[in-house]
This record gives C-alpha cells, structure tokens and sequence, in this order.
C-alpha cells in the first residue's frame, strides 16, 4: 500500500501576484491612514503629547524604512489606522482596548529589526505618547 503525498494546488484561470500589486495596496493603506490621522485634531492641548504628530512622523518611518518588508509595513500601517480612529475617542474602554492590541501589534513588528531601525527608533519615541494620550500602562 502507498501514501500519496502530492499536495500541488492548482488554481484555475489567471493567478499572478507582483510587486505591483504590492506597492499599490501599500499606497491604498497609506492613504486611508492620512486619512485617518488627519481627521484628529492639530493642536494638543498645553501639557499634553501631540498623538497626531507622533502618528504622522511613525507613518514617515514606517514607509520609508528599508529594513521593514513590504506585508510587515501594511500591517504596521492598519495597525496606525486603528490607532488613529481610536483616537477620536481616547478615553472610551473599547478605544482604549483597540489602542493597546494595536500597541501590542506594532511591538511583535519591531521584533527581529535592529535598535537602530527608522521604525524601531520612531516606535520607541511613540509609546509614552501613545501611554498618555491612551492612559494604558
């Protein structure tokens, strides 16, 4: 008796992935997180970190970054867009909650990158805005 263990997938039709396709789903998700941030208000009040900068230059580093690959800045990326709407309403249990699982993610990504990384760099100045504005510990 033999065991068969061909595991060939076989799609039908026109199946091509390129890295066109990539480089246009990163600029649709950094468009809808401009969008995003842009919808926070500019001005922080006395005292209080500026979360829209803080975003704003994260987002530079994230998209310029060349230590940073590809599907890991897109899932950087919506993890800035989930901040950035949580935002709108900081000191709601739930935005506070989407805020920290997004924090949580953004961490696993800085992983494995070194110290001196844009993203890492740029990530570290951004937790003690993000704690504060957030109130997350």
């Amino acid at each position: 008796m033999t065991n068969s263990s061909d595991q060939t997938i076989s799609p039908g039709g026109d199946f091509k992935i390129t890295a066109t396709n990539a480089v246009v789903n990163l600029r649709d998700i950094s468009g809808s997180v401009t969008n995003a941030i842009n919808q926070l208000p500019g001005d922080a009040a006395p005292n209080q970190p500026d979360l829209k900068t803080a975003l704003q230059q994260l987002q530079e580093a994230i998209q310029t970054d060349p230590e940073l690959a590809d599907p890991n800045k897109a899932k950087a990326l919506k993890q800035l867009q989930t901040l950035a709407e949580a935002a709108q309403n900081p000191t709601s249990e739930e935005s506070q909650n989407r805020a920290d699982y997004a924090r949580f993610n953004l961490e696993k990504l800085t992983q494995g990158l070194a110290a001196t990384t844009q993203f890492v760099q740029q990530f570290q100045q951004f937790l003690p805005v993000l704690k504060a504005c957030f109130g997350l510990s």
